[in-house]
């Protein structure tokens, strides 16, 4: 099953990065949204496996975003991201509903599915849902 992931970041540069990294993993984009409004639209209309959202979206903001997605698309694996580093947003990202949380500085060296297919992975005890990348 091919994992099909939404972009959700105010920064068209690294949209055009994280578009770049996803794809040569074999991943398919299913879109790519700049603010929170556009991301809710998204995931309604491509209907994406799994979420790449920046914690800071403008106005916006990644971790009361995540929920709503979640509520549009239930099951919705979203990972939150962000250039900042701060000790509490692996904590928060996880009280909203997100899989995990990680910084934009190390998205190239994470396994991804660790995140995305982890409750599949769960289910056959093959990853447990502490397994995730903690900063």
């Amino acid at each position: 099953m091919d994992v099909r992931v939404a972009i959700v970041d105010d920064a068209g540069v690294f949209r055009a990065v994280a578009r770049e990294l996803l794809v040569r993993r074999g991943y398919q984009i299913a879109g790519e949204a700049a603010c929170a409004c556009d991301a809710l639209a998204l995931v309604e209309r491509t209907v994406p496996d799994a979420a790449l959202v920046d914690v800071c979206l403008g106005e916006d903001d990644g971790f009361a975003l995540a929920p709503r997605l979640i509520e549009r698309r239930p099951g919705l694996a979203v990972l939150i991201i962000s250039a900042a580093f701060e000790p509490g947003f692996y904590a928060r990202a996880l009280e909203c509903g997100a899989r995990g949380y990680v910084p934009k500085q190390e998205l190239a060296a994470v396994d991804l599915n660790a995140f995305w297919r982890s409750s599949l992975a769960e289910e056959t005890g093959v990853l447990g849902a502490s397994d995730g990348f903690r900063a």
